[in-house]
């Protein structure tokens, strides 16, 4: 599998050499040390078509140097922040991604909460209360981990406001 490159993006992946080269392959990723998902990103190679050359995210890794701060560009494969990409909650808060992003990168909130998620860092993340619930939040969840004080510094809303939205 061969993917065609633009005359910038040719010389921008390779470099100048005696032959311009309008191709990339798996091989040429694997078998240099300065073309990385950084440098195709920077160069505008479409993630879908990246996927098509190699299809396994263990490969981007070992490669490529995908990392955790790729997931959102890595949605394609999809690439799961902490499974694939060896990330950690950290990593997670550092993508700003949406609920639905997360979500299609397989992250659940149980996942998150195994991590060391808890209430004052579940802040950090930025979702909406809607966001946890597409997440996995459920109103036990907020039964047992969360004091009234936690649920109005994390969701801005009071436990009886919260929990109406679980019962509408």
């Amino acid at each position: 599998m061969l993917i065609r490159l633009s005359a910038a993006q040719s010389t921008g992946v390779h470099g100048w050499g005696s032959k311009l080269k309008t191709t990339l392959s798996w091989k040429d990723i694997e078998e240099s040390d300065s073309i990385d998902f950084d440098r195709l990103v920077k160069w505008e190679v479409p993630p879908k078509e990246l996927k098509k050359l190699q299809p396994d995210v263990r490969q981007w890794v070992l490669h490529a140097g995908c990392q955790p701060r790729h997931a959102v560009q890595l949605m394609d494969w999809p690439a799961h922040p902490i499974r694939d990409l060896h990330g950690d909650l950290a990593d997670i808060i550092s993508l700003k991604a949406s609920s639905k992003e997360l979500k299609a990168m397989g992250i659940t909130y149980a996942e998150l909460r195994a991590i060391g998620m808890n209430p004052e860092t579940m802040r950090l993340v930025g979702l909406t209360l809607q966001g946890w619930i597409d997440l996995g939040l459920k109103a036990e969840d907020v039964d047992r981990h969360f004091t009234d004080a936690q649920l109005g510094r994390v969701f801005s809303m009071t436990r009886n406001a919260i929990m109406g939205c679980f019962r509408a």
